[in-house]
């Protein structure tokens, strides 16, 4: 599948097969690991793990795993907001390659001290494990309990387009005939906690301008995955732009709103 058809395809996985990834795949994530990038000022680390998996896994308290036995490790220093922003935006570059891959996934944030994934991460001095992601084979069974994580987490309902994107004022929701429509619409099928989608945009003539609605290291790591979908769809439709963060050019956003970044094609 295209990357297009992979965001559409994500789901999030919490039910796997028991059986560990295969050389092919793991050298396959490594490499996707390595190229992952990011246009913003931050910094990551990136690891993955095999674990024997003896019982059911209960990392936080976002859902329960079952039958995963390799997990995606991400870190970064949360004393600087845009490391969060800018994690997310290359962790899920490598998310979507494990869809297409027709591998499952499930991103979970949490705090992951003196854990066993804490302690096996290959990460740089200062950088905390904020975020662990099982990969692997789905069995393509829900169980009660995951049912019910996912009816908690509001996995199947999204904002509205007119809750989320706008064009020149914030009271003019984004429509179908403006230019940046599909990457909007890709960024909106983006993964978030609790499926929050905290992400907002604006549209002010040929330059996009995106928002947190919120500024706890979750929701910067949510928009950073969202504006990862934004960007993997102008690369894929080759439209050549600019990431740039200017607040001064911004228009002035809603108190609950903090400034992220802008985009431009050029």
């Amino acid at each position: 599948m295209d990357i297009l058809e992979a965001m559409e395809a994500r789901r999030s996985v919490r039910t796997f097969d028991g059986k560990p990834l295969g050389v092919e795949a793991t050298e396959a994530i490594n490499a996707s690991m390595a190229c992952a990038t990011s246009p913003f000022d931050g910094e990551w680390a990136m690891d993955l793990q095999r674990f024997d998996m003896r019982a059911d896994l209960k990392p936080g308290t976002y859902g329960v795993i079952k039958g995963a036995s390799t997990f995606m490790l991400l870190g970064f220093d949360d004393g600087n907001p845009m490391n969060a922003v800018a994690a997310g935006f290359a962790m899920e570059q490598v998310v979507i390659a494990c869809t297409q891959m027709g591998l499952g996934t499930c991103w979970m944030g949490g705090t992951y001290k003196s854990s066993d994934f804490e302690r096996v991460a290959h990460f740089p001095e200062k950088m905390d494990l904020h975020i662990v992601i099982p990969v692997g084979i789905s069995t393509g069974e829900q169980r009660f309990l995951e049912r019910f994580t996912r009816f908690v987490a509001n996995s199947k309902n999204r904002k509205p387009v007119n809750k989320l994107f706008f064009v020149g004022q914030w009271d003019s929701p984004l429509t179908d005939s403006n230019q940046y429509y599909e990457s909007l619409m890709m960024m909106r099928l983006a993964p978030s906690s609790t499926n929050s989608q905290p992400w907002r945009s604006i549209v002010k003539g040929d330059i996009v301008h995106f928002y947190s609605k919120g500024a706890e290291t979750v929701h910067m790591v949510d928009v950073g995955i969202g504006m990862s979908h934004f960007d993997m769809t102008e690369r894929y439709r080759d439209y050549v732009g600019r990431w740039f963060s200017d607040k001064s050019k911004a228009p002035e956003a809603p108190a609950s709103l903090t400034y992220i970044a802008s985009y431009q094609r050029q």
